[in-house]
């Protein structure tokens, strides 16, 4: 299990179908309870008197603003307790964007009909949401955890109890094992494959080879071996990962597992692609294999849209954490 997929697994496990226990969500500058809070993955789900016993109220969102010795960085609460992540850490925010992002994710757990904006759609057959806990729901929090829990971000340090070179490990073992680095055989049958691998994925390539200024490596057909990338490239990736802030590094390791793709992920952190392309770029031999045989729903729709949450929420976190 990779680090960031431990994270899931443990807010998965955590608070997974819990009824929601909190009214208020909202977002402060700097550390404002005054008193030991209690973790938000258990609180108030033992039935006792910090929890709402699964009752689901009209909530509200604050923004308020408070200065402390670590400047710009701010907390979501939960009913006045300051949320924390999977492993108990204080999570805190480099911008009040991507605070604001979180407490969204958390402000609309539990809720009640969904929002259908097609007008088409029958009202009367909406399907309602649950009023439990989603963790899949909350892609910007799972990011945020992964760069606190794993990376160990704080606003002094960010190795204090973080796993740093772990994490910076399993996304450079992706490099050598790029899938857009490996192409189709020229051949009849895999003619038409190859032709849309390239079209694809060249762009990119020659974008890595400029940015990390060597040469990308390629294999053919069956071929599977590791990918053998020119030595100046692969150290200069290497500088890149390792100058990257704890916070960029957990939305690398996301596109690069997702896409399982060390370059496209680099694509994504430099803004070189888009949450589109990035996707796109990473489903090429899957969407040319569904529109030659078709769609097995359940399994391969399921991947589909996994694919782009992940990606789309990484994006979405790279902007929020840049907008200071």
């Amino acid at each position: 299990m990779t680090r960031i997929e431990e994270v899931r697994h443990i807010v998965h496990e955590r608070i997974a179908g819990r009824a929601r226990f909190y009214d208020k969500v909202a977002v402060m500058k700097g550390s404002v309870a005054k008193k030991a809070a209690p973790s938000v993955i258990t609180g108030g789900i033992d039935d006792s008197d910090s929890g709402l016993k699964g009752a689901v109220s009209s909530s509200s969102k604050s923004i308020e603003k408070k200065t402390n010795d670590y400047g710009d960085f701010y907390t979501v609460t939960l009913d006045g307790n300051e949320l924390k992540s999977p492993r108990r850490h204080e999570l805190y925010f480099p911008t009040m964007e991507l605070a604001c992002g979180v407490a969204v994710e958390w402000e609309r757990q539990g809720g009640d009909k969904m929002v259908v904006e097609d007008e088409s759609v029958d009202d009367d057959n909406t399907n309602y949401n649950p009023k439990t806990i989603e963790p899949s729901t909350m892609p910007l929090m799972t990011l945020c955890s992964t760069a606190v829990d794993q990376i160990g971000v704080t606003p002094e340090t960010e190795e204090t109890f973080g796993g740093r070179a772990k994490v910076e490990e399993n996304v450079m073992k992706y490099l050598f094992n790029d899938t857009t680095c490996y192409f189709a055989d020229d051949t009849e049958d895999d003619r038409l494959l190859l032709a849309k691998q390239k079209d694809s994925f060249n762009n990119l390539h020659a974008f890595a080879e400029k940015e990390l200024n060597g040469k990308v490596d390629v294999v053919h057909g069956f071929d599977l071996r590791k990918i053998k990338h020119g030595e100046e490239l692969v150290q200069n990736a290497c500088l890149f990962v390792a100058g990257l802030s704890g916070w960029e590094l957990a939305a690398l390791q996301s596109v690069t597992m997702e896409a399982k793709s060390f370059l496209v992920g680099l694509g994504v952190i430099k803004g070189f692609l888009s949450g589109e392309e990035a996707i796109k770029l990473s489903r090429i031999e899957e969407e040319f294999q569904l529109e030659t045989w078709g769609l097995v729903e359940g399994g391969q729709d399921i991947d589909r849209l996994n694919c782009g949450v992940q990606i789309y929420a990484s994006c979405v976190y790279l902007d929020m954490l840049r907008a200071k």
